[in-house]
């Protein structure tokens, strides 16, 4: 056999923490055995601008969204966007199909299933107890994933989850395979009190930061809530809200003006170097409802951050209470502020953390670890598919 031909289905292209694995591994996947295209519902967006970038093929269905949820039309475009994907499935021919998230992995696996596709794989990357599992795509998608190949998890919690919520699925066939990180990258340079000035921090101020795209789900009111408390305590401290805005950042600055603290919350938007801020950042937190694995958790512990987290899904797989971070409930902004007060009072407590975060990034998240596992798993579905043909 030649390459291996791998075709990946995306849906939307802006970057979040399931895009920047998806290119990384895209980025670093070994070009002697495998050729790689990706295929996209829509068109535009810094993912896209980051494949051609790397010379991978790449083409977009044009799918602009649905007029609304019952209207005719909805199920014409539905109906062409499948159609398109069998369609670029039968002429590329690929050995797999790999889709990392909700829709791509119904319509993927269903239109590689119709397409003649040897191994399907899908991916499972966050845990949603939270969700009414009457709903209809969780049924949807548990009868795509029985004719996938393999399941792909990024936490133990996710596929504990896949296993609860889809019973339709044998648990041989989910394969765990943890994010990966390049701790191996340079060391932040960028100067830590010239990035405070370009804020209006002064120079001597903490700063706590929260990463993330601004939706219900990553907990954001319940960091400002902790952070109007600590505020009574560390009057000088500064929030930094940084992440893309999906409808919600209104509601967040308002709130903040509700509380009081709207000068000392900066919201930055989405952000391409994340290591500028983590220069100025003391304490890394997660406040989110459910989680898989987190990638700015990841990204936190290999820039030695020490780590405040809701005790969620991966991220008790990922930051080990009182080692590398501190672990509170979910939905409790007392906590919260306790824990980030607790290493705001103790800066030997935070460098301790940030060493031995970064060490367990290094040893249990390593991008290289990633890459082999993905490999392995490229040329185990293709020998099992081989072999049963």
């Amino acid at each position: 056999m030649g390459k291996i031909k791998i075709v990946y289905i995306l849906g939307a292209l802006d970057i979040g923490g399931t895009e920047k694995q998806f290119l990384e591994t895209l980025r670093r996947l070994d070009q002697e055995r495998f050729q790689m295209a990706v295929i996209a519902f829509h068109c535009q967006g810094k993912v896209r601008d980051a494949i051609e970038a790397m010379g991978v093929p790449f083409t977009c269905l044009n799918f602009s969204g649905l007029p609304g949820k019952y209207h005719p039309i909805s199920y014409v475009m539905l109906y062409r966007l499948f159609r398109d994907l069998i369609h670029y499935l039968k002429q590329e021919r690929p050995h797999i199909v790999h889709s990392y998230s909700f829709w791509p992995n119904v319509y993927g696996c269903l239109a590689a299933r119709i397409a003649g596709v040897p191994a399907i794989i899908t991916g499972r990357r966050t845990v949603t107890e939270h969700l009414d599992l009457k709903f209809w795509p969780f049924w949807l998608q548990n009868f795509c994933n029985v004719w996938a190949t393999t399941i792909v998890t990024n936490s133990y919690a996710a596929k504990q989850a896949c296993l609860r919520q889809e019973k339709w699925i044998r648990a041989e066939k989910i394969r765990l395979i943890y994010n990966g990180i390049d701790v191996d990258r340079d060391e932040i340079t960028s100067n830590s009190a010239e990035k405070k000035r370009y804020w209006n921090i002064p120079e001597d101020a903490p700063v706590v930061g929260i990463i993330g795209t601004l939706q219900p789900c990553k907990g954001h009111k319940n960091f400002l809530y902790a952070a109007a408390q600590i505020l009574q305590n560390f009057p000088r401290t500064f929030f930094f809200i940084i992440g893309r805005d999906i409808r919600l950042q209104g509601e967040l600055e308002s709130l903040a003006h509700v509380l009081g603290i709207e000068q000392s919350v900066i919201f930055t938007g989405e952000c391409d170097n994340l290591p500028e801020f983590f220069s100025v950042m003391d304490i890394l937190v997660s406040s989110s409802l459910f989680e898989g694995i987190s990638n700015a958790l990841l990204e936190g512990m290999a820039a030695r951050k020490p780590i405040v987290a809701t005790r969620i899904g991966g991220t008790l797989e990922l930051v080990l209470h009182g080692e590398t971070g501190l672990l509170v409930p979910p939905n409790n902004p007392e906590q919260l502020a306790h824990a980030i007060q607790q290493l705001l009072s103790d800066p030997d407590l935070r460098i301790r953390l940030g060493k031995a975060g970064h060490l367990r990034a290094s040893t249990c998240f390593h991008i290289d670890r990633l890459m082999q596992q993905t490999e392995e798993l490229y040329l185990s579905v293709v020998t099992v598919s081989s072999s049963t043909s």
